[in-house]
């Protein structure tokens, strides 16, 4: 987008934080947005869209996304990846009709945040499916996601947990000694797993921060708060000079393009 406003050329955004969203439908509307306009005019309005009832919207929009799978790739991982998210924007759309017709109030900051979360897990598990090589390395990582390899504490946590460790042994949790333990495996690894995800999920992308504005956009009146908006000053610039050299340093690093499979 960048380099397309340098010779004029504006181009639609295509991402616009869909992990800050609270619902599958939501995410389909700020997760590759380009994509998600391809197979509505192209798929799901010539299929009938919703024009035809309730029960064949739902036929339509499971077609689509099955399709949109299979435009990533012929292989069943990403059948069955399109399958999912067909199946969740079912949900999704069946249970707003339930609550627009029951009059369920919006919930409140406790159920927003559960379903930002819910839907996290769920996106999650679709993104196994997508890059998995194959149905077997999808089961098999999501056995391990769910705790099927066990888990194990080191032993010393066990004076901590008191009567509760006895209950944790009966759950398949293992103690074991701190000389045969790596004491914070993975930590700095799950330190940064942690920071990306509060970025993504609470910090505003670059678009909402120098205030790009599109139509294309469906949220693109989004706008972060006044400390966040862009300002010509010395912090700004430190930070752009910053992201600028990494970047630079990191161009002997060998990153795959995925897009190439498609």
């Amino acid at each position: 987008m960048g380099l397309g406003a340098m010779f004029g050329i504006r181009f639609p955004m295509n991402f616009n934080s869909p992990y800050q969203s609270r619902n599958i439908i939501e995410f389909w509307r700020r997760w590759h947005m380009s994509l998600s306009a391809f197979l509505k005019q192209y798929l799901y309005i010539p299929l009938g869209g919703n024009r035809k009832g309730p029960q064949r919207r739902y036929v339509n929009m499971m077609i689509t996304m099955v399709i949109g799978g299979m435009w990533h790739g012929a292989g069943t991982t990403f059948l069955v990846w399109g399958f999912w998210h067909g199946l969740l924007l079912c949900l999704n759309h069946g249970w707003q009709a339930i609550s627009s017709h029951l009059g369920l109030k919006e919930p409140g900051r406790i159920g927003r945040a559960s379903s930002w979360l819910l839907t996290l897990v769920a996106v999650m598990i679709g993104w196994v499916f997508f890059r998995a090589d194959s149905m077997d390395s999808a089961f098999r990582i999501l056995s391990v996601m769910g705790g099927g390899n066990g888990i194990v504490l080191a032993d010393s946590y066990q004076r901590y947990l008191g009567p509760l460790a006895s209950a944790l042994q009966g759950w398949g949790v293992t103690f074991q000694a701190r000389e045969s333990f790596v004491f914070l495996a993975g930590a700095p690894q799950l330190a940064f797993m942690g920071a990306a995800l509060a970025v993504a999920a609470l910090a505003p992308n670059s678009q909402s921060i120098v205030g790009f504005r599109h139509d294309f956009c469906a949220f693109a009146d989004d706008r972060p708060s006044p400390s966040f908006s862009w300002r010509p000053n010395l912090a700004y610039a430190t930070g752009v000079a910053t992201i600028l050299i990494w970047t630079v340093l990191s161009l002997s690093e060998k990153s795959e393009f995925i897009y190439f499979n498609f």
